[in-house]
């Protein structure tokens, strides 16, 4: 599976400044939209930058949903170590009650040259203590390439069935953009 984009994705980026307006950390980003993948604007009072999700046929069942939202954070200090905490944070999330999940060792990745880290796991019951419709869970925790900049994105992937494909597609096309880079496609 190529990350080049094709014809037919989509190339969304969103600037620091756009972050920075909303009062979170001042960091932006570059993601390849797969067709037959909806990008929702963040809800009003959270930290989440953009949500992406895919449903069956358009309209049908969630087959999965990507959930960015930024960071900042020492990262030219112990870079590896603080990627690691954070996907290990997010992830313990997923167990506060009445949520139940069964997590993944988790292990350092590669994401478009960047160094990230990677965690899975099996959600059980959400927070509600539902069986959710989407319980393959991902956490990765990313820096920008110049740890320097100390920003970064921490990443949800939930998905129905694994692997979802257009999730990992964009997944590994996500560039980190510090406040100083341009915005450009």
């Amino acid at each position: 599976m190529s990350d080049a984009p094709g014809a037919a994705d989509l190339r969304y980026v969103q600037p620091a400044a756009r972050s920075r307006e909303r009062g979170l950390p001042a960091v932006g980003f570059r993601l390849v939209v797969p067709p037959g993948v909806e990008l929702l604007d963040p809800p009003a009072e959270t930290d989440v930058l953009v949500t992406a999700v895919e449903r069956a046929g358009g309209a049908g069942a969630v087959q999965g949903e990507l959930v960015i939202t930024a960071f900042t954070a020492p990262l030219s200090i112990d870079g590896p170590a603080i990627l690691r905490s954070l996907a290990e944070s997010a992830a313990a999330s997923l167990l506060d009650p009445p949520g139940r999940a069964h997590l993944g060792p988790g292990a350092e990745i590669d994401l478009a040259g960047r160094r990230a880290w990677r965690i899975d796991a099996e959600i059980e019951r959400d927070h509600a203590g539902e069986a959710p419709p989407c319980p393959h869970a991902s956490l990765v925790a990313m820096g920008h390439a110049r740890p320097a900049t100390g920003v970064g994105l921490l990443i949800l992937l939930l998905a129905r069935d694994r692997p979802w494909p257009s999730g990992e597609r964009m997944l590994s096309s996500l560039d980190v953009l510090a406040p100083d880079e341009p915005a450009t496609t």
